[in-house]
Formats: structure tokens, C-alpha cells, sequence
């Protein structure tokens, strides 16, 4: 790991931590432009990377690694981020060890900087589909 830089990390409001697709509008790709419009500094940590949303069949793609995606949310601490960052969003995860691995990090996140706002949308099921992700994650949320 690359020590951290010496400049300064800008002043973020939210870190939006949810799906992420090449084409459609879910998950990050409609929560950052809806950021953006509201004049918020937003960073994307992707939990999984699809060519399109699942409904227009089946899409390229998978789960962003448990090492990645731990990392990815690391360096934003190592990088000085999160002291100044107002609010953390999280919606769909890819799979249990994600759900591990988010929960020891706002921990963390929280003991650096205790006003954060955390939002948590467990993105886990639809009308009619019921639950459509491993019923793992759910029982993570809820312990």
C-alpha cells in the first residue's frame, strides 16, 4: 500500500456504496448524478459491476471482491477521507463478506468522525420477487 499523500483530501458529503452498472439507471449511477445535481461532492464504492441491471437479463459481470472492495473503503480512511465526510449511503451488496466487512468499517469510521450520518437502504428484495439476494446478507443487517 502506497503511503498517504501529504496533500490535503478534499472535503467530501457522501459516499454513496451500492451497485454499479455500465448501462441502466441503479445503484450509483442514479444516486451520484442525483448527488451531483444537488450540488453534494459524492465518491462511488461499487459492490458489484454489471453490464445492466439483472431485469434486462443476464448481465455481464459479478461481485467486486471482498479484498477489493475492503480495500477500496480502506484507502478512503488511509486518505484522510472520512474525518470530513458528512454522510455514507449504502444500498445493494453483493454478498455476505461484504456485509461483514461494511459493518467493521463504519465502525471504524464512526470512532474518526462521530457525526456522520449513516443512510442504509438494504436494497434485498422487490414486490412480487420477495428477497432476491442470499438470505445471508439478511440475516447480517439484521444482527
Amino acid at each position: 500500500m502506497q503511503q498517504s499523500s501529504p496533500l490535503r483530501s478534499p472535503s467530501i458529503d457522501v459516499i454513496s456504496i451500492q451497485s454499479q452498472v455500465v448501462y441502466g439507471s441503479v445503484g450509483n449511477g442514479i444516486a451520484y448524478r442525483a448527488l451531483l445535481k444537488k450540488g453534494l461532492e459524492a465518491l462511488q464504492v461499487p459492490s458489484v459491476l454489471f453490464g445492466c441491471p439483472p431485469y434486462y437479463g443476464k448481465p455481464h459481470g459479478g461481485v467486486i471482491s471482498g479484498e477489493w472492495f475492503g480495500g477500496f473503503l480502506d484507502d478512503l480512511i488511509a486518505r484522510g477521507v472520512m474525518k470530513r465526510t458528512r454522510a455514507v449511503i449504502v444500498g445493494y451488496l453483493g454478498d455476505v463478506m461484504q456485509c461483514h466487512i461494511l459493518a467493521n468499517w463504519l465502525q471504524r469510521v464512526r470512532s474518526l468522525n462521530p457525526q456522520i450520518k449513516i443512510y442504509i437502504d438494504p436494497v434485498m428484495g422487490d414486490y412480487g420477487e420477495g428477497i432476491y439476494v442470499d438470505e445471508r446478507i439478511v440475516n447480517c443487517y439484521r444482527s
